[in-house]
């Protein structure tokens, strides 16, 4: 009668957790529109590119000329930090930030930092990129501009100064 009793506990258990998956997972996901930001575009944001519309006629030769421009302005701009110099490190930091659909540059945040205060050299120079007021061009999805995820690895490599 005890194994019986345990036997009808344990099915009972069974499925109540089962009923329980089963409304959780029939649930949609609730995005709050003005916080979402696309990963995924047809056509990715272009840094300081003229917002010529969709589809854009030629995409490759602009987003070369933008990436170009792009690590020069970084390369201009990115100072090694004195701490990372002292360790000889080397690394590469990743920014993450959010292209709005008027070409503006929000929410930016340290996503991977090598160490040695790389990670703040990185958010400062493209803080610096955000604040000099050039827009990007807006992603594409679907015909219509998008807010759009956008990380950006800034690359650090040590190189000893001559005459040390």
């Amino acid at each position: 009668m005890l194994v019986l009793r345990s036997l009808l506990s344990l099915v009972g258990g069974a499925y109540l957790l089962s009923q329980f998956v089963k409304q959780r997972s029939h649930r949609s996901p609730r995005l709050d529109p003005e916080e979402y930001a696309h990963k995924i575009a047809d056509e990715l944001p272009l840094y300081g590119a003229e917002p010529v519309g969709y589809p854009h006629q030629d995409y490759r030769a602009a987003r070369r000329a933008a990436d170009e421009k792009l690590t020069a302005f970084i390369d201009t701009h990115k100072s090694y930090p004195p701490a990372a110099r002292k360790a000889r490190a080397s690394g590469t930091a990743v920014v993450t930030f959010h292209v709005e659909t008027d070409g503006t540059m929000k929410a930016l945040r340290v996503m991977r930092d090598p160490g040695h205060r790389l990670g703040a050299a990185a958010l400062q120079v493209v803080s610096r990129l955000a604040a000099q007021g050039e827009r990007w061009r807006p992603a594409y999805h679907d015909g219509e501009a998008v807010r759009f995820h956008f990380n950006l690895p800034v690359k650090f490599t040590y190189e000893p100064v001559a005459g040390r």
